[in-house]
């Protein structure tokens, strides 16, 4: 094929348009076998909101600023689509953000509390369909995170009524007494 090639520029272009596509194709193929391999969860879409379009954060918007206390994967689009302040995101310098929001989330609600008061948090977000989320309440699921998805909720933390049926759920700390 090549030989036919050497002095055709439209073919030369076909041929390498023709080679990208495939290579793109066959990356996903292979990606796709690899997953299926591994035992992988059904590459379907997730029926849950990963929390990724604006107005995911409408209701958290509308609050007075403060810090909240969310994964990672939400710290950005709050920092972008609201007044508040986070504790984590996708950031590699942001090494105590991050550990203070494992801690947290992957503690129990006791830990989670401690940082919460220390840290002058006011809100905490979670977003059952975002995937970070997902793999923290696999690794603790006797911790804080797991326990909200689960509806237990302790006593210090109070559901906004607005956020119900969101994809993204807040909860508003309540004082100490």
């Amino acid at each position: 094929q090549r030989l036919r090639v050497n002095g055709d520029r439209s073919s030369m272009l076909r041929l390498a348009v023709a080679w990208l596509v495939s290579l793109n194709f066959a990356w996903g193929v292979a990606a796709y076998a690899a997953s299926a391999a591994l035992g992988e969860r059904d590459a379907a879409p997730v029926a849950q909101s990963e929390c990724e379009r604006p107005a995911d954060y409408a209701v958290l918007a509308a609050q007075p600023p403060t810090t909240v206390l969310a994964i990672s994967n939400l710290g950005a689009p709050i920092l972008v689509r609201t007044a508040h302040r986070v504790l984590a995101g996708p950031y590699h310098r942001n090494i105590t953000g991050n550990l203070l929001t494992l801690d947290a989330f992957m503690g129990t609600a006791g830990q989670a509390r401690t940082v919460i008061d220390n840290d002058q948090v006011g809100l905490v977000a979670i977003c059952r369909g975002n995937a970070e989320m997902r793999v923290l309440t696999e690794l603790a699921p006797a911790g804080f995170l797991a326990a909200l998805t689960r509806s237990d909720t302790p006593s210090w933390l109070g559901k906004l009524p607005q956020a119900a049926g969101e994809p993204l759920e807040i909860y508003r700390v309540r004082p100490q007494h």
